[in-house]
């Protein structure tokens, strides 16, 4: 958050196509929603395993891991990085 408020602030020095490349190549904090992403796909596998066997449980299972999964990234996602960018833009406006 306070990396993307500091490169607009540098770029003025810069071109618009050099600061705008560097924030989108920028991968600060997108590991940690990914997290997320891997328990929904282990739940996925599991709930297709236990349908594919027809063992009730085991897909009862895999599907409340898919959605504990997919849950975790989206808490995960907002907290960590569209949370950062509304007070980047707060700021911006002088919020």
């Amino acid at each position: 958050p306070n990396w993307l408020f500091q490169q607009i602030k540098k770029s003025s020095k810069r071109t618009f196509a050099a600061s705008a490349s560097s924030i989108h190549e920028n991968e600060d904090g997108h590991i940690t929603p990914a997290l997320g992403s891997v328990f929904a796909g282990i739940g996925a596998v599991v709930l297709g395993i236990g349908s594919a066997n027809d063992n009730g449980a085991m897909a009862v299972t895999g599907g409340i891991v898919l959605a504990i999964g997919i849950l975790a990234y989206t808490l995960i996602h907002h907290r960590m990085i569209d949370r950062g960018i509304f007070q980047d833009i707060d700021k911006l406006n002088g919020k």
